[in-house]
């Protein structure tokens, strides 16, 4: 046990700085962190930085094709210079960094998109893990560059192959086939997500101390649990067993249900559960995976952000401050990047039967997008498994994610980027009418079946399930109740529809009960 902590501790021994290489000494030669390997990708059309370390008052030069930057570094010998905005090169090139302390040179450079995935295990998870290897086949393609945020060895950059796209996020694999099938340029794709993570963990330091009011699911403040985890884990090792334990234990008798697996039956400590205990509270305290993941690698240029989170903040108790959060963690990131309003695009969470209050949880999604600019949402309702965490569909999560991309952040309209929305309804006797935004071409299901997962209810907002049927781009509804004024769709944590466009994209979930859905402007 005491190997796995010590293993534990070196992996994430640099967490607390805001950089991933050391300062303390001089370095031998000019540093740049591991975002910078060979294989790379730089963004096309933004200035892009490149930084690093040398010794204070050297020097430093950057070169790249034609262009050539130098600067000196300061005087705790951090440098940092931008190269002038490139154009799509799929010729490999390198990149060359100068000092008198020696050079470093980058092979095999392209230039095209970069885009950054972030959030839990289901942004984590890979081909390999989810058991669906065997449908990445005849993936090498030198055109798709991969990187893995580094844990126990440094991070590099990976042209993509057979083999390191199973071993990579499969959201993210799916997302970049379908980006460069349809603009036919180089695209790189930046993995830096954690299992189990709450949003609070990825949220800047600074965006926490800006807004106090923030609390985590047991109620504390983000600030105090910030700085008291900070505190408590710079002086772990000389910790008392006993003052370990009580932390540890009143840690996973809180409402973060996956800490409970480290409980007996009768809530104390299992045997052996030290490493995991302080793994699982570095996943949900605030900042902390922001600085071990996102502050090493900023301000790397990218395109946009694709962000799949929520279960940990969805479950038990779920979170009524997740859109404020949500939107407070996408302006910090954008203001720390330095590249204007990028594209921040989410992954609804889809049903699973774990999730009861799931419902609740879209309602928060749902309004972070209306809240925050250059936002949106993909629906999953769809494609998830009622009886598993980790749904095996990762292909039409990357799908949906690029035709969003396409559509949005590319201005191609010829891609549909969603499936229908609410819109409006209207009763006429005890016929209701279902009006959409966004019905693509049609409407229609993917069993042929009639639209199933429709409840009506009255004034006393009891919910009746009711058969429905597609009338051109409505669907209409016989209700069974005296006076209509509510009406819901897959407004469930089991839900299973089956209704989406002519182009394959669902129906999202709405509840007109629920106030959201009655303001304007939120379709």
């Amino acid at each position: 046990m005491q190997r796995s902590f010590q293993l534990l501790r070196r992996a994430l021994a640099l967490v607390l700085v805001n950089i991933s290489f050391a300062q303390a000494a001089a370095p031998l030669q000019v540093q740049l962190p591991a975002i910078f390997s060979d294989n790379m990708v730089l963004q096309r059309s933004v200035p892009v930085p490149v930084w690093g370390q040398a010794v204070p008052g050297e020097s430093v030069s950057v070169k790249f094709k034609a262009q050539e930057k130098s600067g000196v570094a300061d005087a705790t010998g951090h440098w940092k210079l931008y190269l002038d905005p490139l154009t799509v090169s799929k010729e490999p090139s390198s990149l060359f960094v100068t000092a008198n302390s020696g050079q470093r040179e980058f092979s095999n450079v392209l230039v095209g998109e970069v885009w950054l995935c972030s959030g839990q295990s289901n942004m984590q998870a890979t081909p390999k893990s989810l058991d669906i290897s065997d449908r990445v086949q005849n993936a090498d393609n030198p055109e798709i560059r991969l990187f893995t945020a580094p844990r126990n060895t440094e991070g590099s950059w990976t042209p993509c192959t057979t083999d390191s796209a199973r071993t990579f996020s499969a959201a993210g694999y799916y997302f970049a086939v379908t980006l460069w099938k349809h603009l036919q340029v180089p695209v790189g794709i930046i993995n830096a997500s954690e299992g189990s993570s709450s949003i609070e963990t990825w949220m800047p330091p600074e965006s926490i101390l800006a807004n106090d009011f923030l609390v985590d699911q047991n109620g504390s403040s983000l600030v105090d649990e910030m700085s008291s985890f900070e505190e408590f884990y710079a002086k772990y090792e000389a910790l008392p067993a006993e003052e370990k334990n009580r932390i540890f234990l009143k840690h996973c008798t809180g409402n973060y249900v996956f800490a409970r697996s480290f409980l007996n039956p009768d809530e104390s400590l299992k045997p052996d559960v030290e490493a995991g205990v302080l793994f699982h509270m570095t996943v949900i305290k605030p900042a902390f995976y922001f600085k071990k993941f996102i502050a090493p690698i900023l301000p790397y240029a990218i395109k946009g952000v694709l962000w799949y989170q929520g279960e940990t903040n969805a479950l038990t108790t779920g979170d009524s401050q997740y859109a404020e959060k949500q939107k407070i963690l996408i302006e910090g990131w954008r203001k720390l990047w330095k590249q204007g309003g990028f594209p921040f695009y989410i992954v609804q969470i889809p049903p699973c039967a774990s999730y009861e209050l799931l419902p609740d949880f879209w309602l928060q999604q749902y309004k972070a997008v209306q809240i925050t600019s250059n936002t949106a949402l993909i629906s999953t309702v769809d494609i998830g498994d009622i009886n598993s965490s980790h749904p095996q569909n990762k292909w039409d999560i990357g799908l949906r994610l690029a035709l969003l991309a396409l559509n949005q952040a590319y201005s191609k309209e010829e891609f549909n980027a969603s499936g229908p929305s609410y819109k409006s309804f209207q009763v006429r006797g005890t016929t209701v009418e279902v009006m959409f935004d966004n019905p693509g071409k049609g409407l229609m299901t993917k069993d042929g079946k009639s639209p199933d997962w429709f409840e009506v209810a009255g004034p006393d907002k009891k919910f009746r399930k009711v058969p429905a049927n597609i009338v051109g781009d409505k669907i209409v509804i016989t209700s069974p109740v005296t006076k209509t004024e509510y009406v819901r769709f897959a407004w469930s944590h089991l839900a299973t529809p089956t209704l989406v466009n002519e182009e394959g994209l669902p129906l999202s979930p709405f509840n007109t009960a629920e106030d959201f859905f009655n303001q304007s402007g939120v379709h």
